[in-house]
């Protein structure tokens, strides 16, 4: 008897264990099964890379042999394809947005890349929620009800289409919601942490409003994905001395009022890399901030009243004219800071 007792505890010791086995499998599958917390582009190697060529592959846009598990260039040629198509940036970067797009969100789904929707229908006004990168059912009717604000098939579904309107949407200055003006920043600080019943800052926690994912306003720095477009307008406008609004670059010694944005490293779909090479996820202590070369001459060093001297290191497709946006190591800070007018001092 004593056998057949110490044989059945063993045998359901045995079930009990594999059967948290098999949760615990369960839950990290569930985890790991949508890809956007990495940030995948030319030259990276991981496993996260065949899962997008997987699914650039089924959707057709793979024409030629890549290799597999590398981002190589058959790789990005595939990705720009599909972000042409569906009108979202076109970098060869597959960002949030991208990712987004290709798997299709829905209710239930978790991770960064909820997170990165969540965060960009906020900016829109749209999503009023917790920003906890669950698909639930507030993102759920968020999502429907940009749907159907724009136009386009209303099924809750994060898709292609839907992300190609949000990216429009996300690049027009006028339709993102931002913080009051006003120095305080108590209301931006505290709506970030918001219930499903509060309202989400939009204040900006990242480069580049037009880069894959961004949570931010119209603040958008090239230590986003888009740099290298930023770049091209920036030499474009540097020729003529002026930018497109007729402002002329400011001199050493020139004082002026710009209203002030801040940004982070770390914004979804950010790489960290300035306009002028600077790494700032390795030198989160850099003080630099994106202007609009055209009114700024990138390298200049620039006083910001209050705050400090900078360096004009990066620059953005959305910071235009009187605009300069502040870079913060902190996301809290950035959000914090919000939007305000401030008095520079071109020093050089």
């Amino acid at each position: 008897m004593e056998f057949t007792l110490l044989t059945g505890k063993r045998v359901a010791m045995m079930v009990l264990a594999f059967a948290s086995f098999f949760l615990i499998s369960i839950g990290e599958t569930k985890a790991e099964s949508l890809l956007g917390d990495k940030l995948l582009h030319e030259g990276k190697s991981h496993e996260q890379v065949s899962l997008l060529q997987e699914l650039l592959s089924e959707r057709g846009y793979i024409e030629s042999e890549v290799q597999e598990g590398t981002y190589d260039q058959a790789t990005r040629n595939a990705v720009m394809s599909f972000q042409k198509e569906h009108s979202l940036l076109t970098d060869g970067v597959a960002g949030p947005q991208t990712l987004g797009a290709l798997q299709v969100l829905r209710q239930g789904d978790e991770g960064q890349v909820v997170l990165a929707l969540q965060e960009d229908l906020a900016a829109l006004g749209v999503y009023t929620g917790k920003l906890d990168g669950e698909f639930g059912p507030v993102t759920h009717r968020s999502v429907k009800t940009f749907q159907q604000e724009n136009g386009i098939l209303v099924d809750g579904l994060a898709g292609p289409q839907t992300y190609g309107k949000l990216h429009k949407a996300l690049n027009n200055p006028g339709t993102l919601v931002s913080p009051s003006s006003s120095s305080s920043s108590n209301e931006a600080s505290s709506s970030l942490n918001s219930s499903d019943s509060g309202t989400s800052s939009s204040a900006n926690s990242g480069s580049a409003s037009n880069s894959e994912g961004s949570t931010s306003s119209s603040s958008e720095s090239s230590s986003s994905e888009s740099s290298g477009q930023a770049n091209a307008e920036t030499n474009d406008a540097s020729s003529s001395g002026t930018d497109r609004s007729g402002n002329t670059s400011a001199s050493q010694g020139q004082t002026m009022t710009v209203e002030a944005t801040a940004y982070t490293a770390y914004c979804n779909g950010c790489s960290g890399i300035t306009a002028t090479g600077l790494d700032l996820r390795s030198n989160p202590g850099k003080k630099v901030i994106a202007v609009d070369p055209s009114v700024i001459p990138l390298g200049s060093t620039v006083h910001v009243e209050g705050y400090g001297t900078f360096i004009a290191g990066d620059t953005g497709g959305a910071i235009r004219g009187n605009k300069i946006d502040i870079f913060m190591p902190s996301r809290e800070d950035a959000i914090q800071f919000g939007r305000r007018t401030v008095t520079i001092t071109v020093q050089n």
